[in-house]
């Protein structure tokens, strides 16, 4: 409610919730007692932050059956629009690139969408504070372009050399879902 609207109302305002109440039905004077209620889910924390973990079951589902092209491309849009955000909060795994299904059958993986972990992005944090954005942004590019290079069943990297000399690497790691 707006604070006009509780003004108008004349309603008190708590600054903590009770923990339990009592309610006395008005007809028959019995007494109830209730459990203060809880916040909707998504209320008690950043909403912004849980509706979005709510929707990563879904998404990945939907770029797993995606033809290839389509899905890197959803997923290089949004880590262009939206990588830098979560980098500052992660809290859920970030979709960075696709793979194909011969790389992902390449590494036994049962999934073709390369995501980033929160504690992953938090060691690139520590240990690597220079790379930005736009470095994670390259991720797609050297799955498509990069070579590969398994290092054993359950690792493969990919190597993508550019003109100027920057490498960029990705790390692929089998996980099961």
């Amino acid at each position: 409610m707006s604070e006009r609207q509780i003004g108008k109302e004349k309603l008190p305002i708590q600054d903590k919730m009770p923990s339990t109440m009592v309610y006395t039905d008005p007809k028959t004077g019995m007494e109830i007692f209730v459990h203060a209620p809880k916040p909707d889910k998504g209320f008690s924390q950043n909403v912004g932050k849980d509706w979005l973990a709510g929707l990563e079951d879904p998404l990945y589902e939907k770029l797993e059956k995606s033809p290839t092209a389509i899905a890197q491309s959803f997923v290089r849009k949004a880590v262009m629009r939206d990588f830098e955000r979560w980098e500052q909060e992660p809290s859920f795994e970030f979709p960075i690139a696709v793979l194909s299904k011969k790389q992902s059958a390449l590494l036994g993986s049962s999934s073709v969408v390369a995501r980033l972990s929160a504690q992953t992005m938090e060691k690139q944090k520590k240990h690597h504070p220079e790379l930005t954005p736009l470095d994670y942004q390259k991720a797609q590019d050297a799955i498509i372009h990069g070579e590969m290079y398994p290092q054993d069943a359950h690792n493969m990297a990919f190597v993508l050399e550019e003109e100027n000399g920057i490498v960029c690497i990705v790390k692929a790691t089998k996980r099961e879902r």
